[in-house]
Formats: C-alpha cells, sequence, structure tokens
C-alpha cells in the first residue's frame, strides 16, 4: 500500500510538510512480515511549494506464531535525517505471547538503540513490555 499526507500552509504559519510511504503485510502459515519506507519534506519558506528534504526512514518486522500462543520477532528500523552523522538505527528481539489470542496479549522486546552525532555513535539498550486487553 502506499499513502501521503500534507499540511497545507492554509494558515500561513509556514509550517507545512509532506510525507510519502509505503508499506506491506503477509501473513501465512503463522508467518508474519511486514516493511515501511517513508520520506518527508518540510517548508522552509514562506510558500508552501518551499519544501526541503527531512529525511528517508524504513522498518521491518518479522515474527512466527508458534503453537498459537508465542511469537518470536525480530524489528529493525531506520531513521536518515538530512545532513551526516545523525542516523538512528533500533534492532531488537522480542517475543509475543497470546494465551488467549489477542484478547489478552503481552509483547516484549529489546535490543540496541544506535544514534549517529558528529563526534561519535553511542549504542543505548532498550526494553519494552506491552500489555493489551480486549473486552
Amino acid at each position: 500500500a502506499a499513502n501521503a499526507q500534507t499540511r497545507l500552509n492554509a494558515d500561513e504559519d509556514d509550517d507545512s510538510f509532506i510525507v510519502v510511504a509505503g508499506d506491506y503485510v503477509v501473513k501465512l502459515y503463522g508467518l508474519c512480515t511486514s516493511a515501511a519506507v517513508f520520506a518527508d519534506w518540510a517548508q522552509t519558506g514562506g510558500l508552501y511549494r518551499d519544501q526541503q528534504f527531512q529525511s528517508v526512514g524504513l522498518h521491518a518486522q518479522a515474527s512466527y506464531l508458534l503453537a498459537d500462543v508465542v511469537a518470536p520477532v525480530f524489528r529493525y528500523a531506520r531513521v536518515m535525517p538530512e545532513g551526516d552523522d545523525n542516523d538512528r538505527q533500533e534492532i531488537l528481539g522480542g517475543l509475543g505471547v497470546y494465551p488467549f489470542k489477542h484478547n489478552f496479549k503481552i509483547q516484549t522486546d529489546g535490543g540496541a538503540l544506535i544514534s549517529e552525532y558528529p563526534a561519535g555513535s553511542t549504542t543505548d539498550a532498550l526494553f519494552r513490555v506491552q500489555v493489551q486487553i480486549e473486552i
């Protein structure tokens, strides 16, 4: 699928933008893969047409549902803003547990968040837990 969005400069506050993206999802016999790419531009002058490239990014994910209850997952994301030494990446592994299908699920992931700076790069640990209950 593809999509696009924009904020027009109707109120003349010079903060319009344009975002374009494309994505896909494939689910087949317990395997689920998805990915997306995007690019965005922001207004830099007094007119809507004064758009300057800001960034491009992508993310991808793959998981496999085992015994209809547990799904290991791998995730990768990268955002590349205009300019040098300012990319951000996430490289994560995780686990989804679905004891009552999607009515109650626990999702975890953890891994590295890599940020580039002109003076070098840093790698931070990132861990998340999400619980969802559907009534």
